[in-house]
């Protein structure tokens, strides 16, 4: 009994109830609500800490084009998203800059010569 008096607490303050409100709205597919909600916090804390420590330069991802990023990346690998934007719908594509495509370059370059 005490078990699932905590579980409902926990619930109550959990990102999973906010995984499954959205799966009973259809917005995003079945799955396990915690595993889809530890997914989330996870592509979230990693992206943000790699863009304070401008580690996304390289990519093109800008200060204007930061968000954008962010919710391509949650909606393109969000196990059971129902539905997925276009990278065009949201107005962000990676290498995108100047010196992003130069990166693109190398890095396609050196992917040849290891081939």
């Amino acid at each position: 009994f005490l078990a699932q008096i905590l579980s409902q607490i926990l619930d109550s303050v959990s990102p999973a109830r906010s995984v499954r409100h959205c799966q009973k709205e259809k917005v995003l597919g079945p799955g396990d609500s915690y595993l889809m909600s530890l997914h989330c916090w996870s592509v979230v804390n990693g992206y943000t800490a790699l863009f304070a420590e401008n580690q996304l330069d390289w990519l093109g991802v800008t200060k204007s084009s930061a968000k954008a990023g962010l919710r391509s990346l949650l909606e393109q690998f969000l196990i059971g998203a129902k539905h997925k934007s276009a990278p065009k719908d949201l107005n962000f594509q990676l290498f995108k800059d100047a010196k992003s495509l130069e990166y693109l370059h190398l890095m396609e370059t050196m992917s040849q010569e290891i081939d």
